[in-house]
């Protein structure tokens, strides 16, 4: 029996600015806001540490692009729902990504509530996640 072990490798990425409308109040769905996103990719980076060679690992100004290119202009009504599709981007980004943990905040989000905001976190393994798909963002 094999057992593999997964790295203890990572790169993390935060406070990724990805403007698009989110949320179910109607004001919500009438303007762009801004969510704040942090991914940190589970990864092997024993090549790219050993070659010193970008091809090695995750181009993480290419990802941060994609993140930003894909999810701006999206309307989601939850957070929830917007981290999924971002750690489907994350789990897209090459072979040597394992997992991700996608956290997403909304500033802002408890009016009423000071500078209190709210955060979703997920994490998901390359097993557990389809084909990237845009058209899984409520367009209402």
């Amino acid at each position: 029996m094999l057992t593999y072990i997964m790295p203890s490798d990572c790169i993390t990425i935060s406070d990724l600015e990805v403007p698009c409308v989110i949320g179910v109040d109607g004001w919500e769905r009438r303007l762009q806001q801004t969510l704040l996103v942090d991914v940190s990719l589970s990864v092997d980076l024993s090549q790219a540490g050993a070659s010193d060679d970008l091809r090695a690992t995750v181009d993480y100004r290419e990802l941060c692009v994609g993140i930003v290119d894909e999810m701006s202009g999206t309307r989601y009504r939850l957070l929830e729902a917007f981290a999924e599709h971002v750690a489907r981007l994350c789990l897209g980004a090459g072979a040597i990504v394992y997992s991700v943990t996608v956290r997403v905040r909304k500033p802002g989000a408890l009016a009423g509530f000071g500078t209190a905001n709210v955060a979703v976190e997920l994490t998901r393994r390359r097993e557990s996640v389809t084909t990237v798909n845009s058209a899984g963002a409520d367009q209402s």
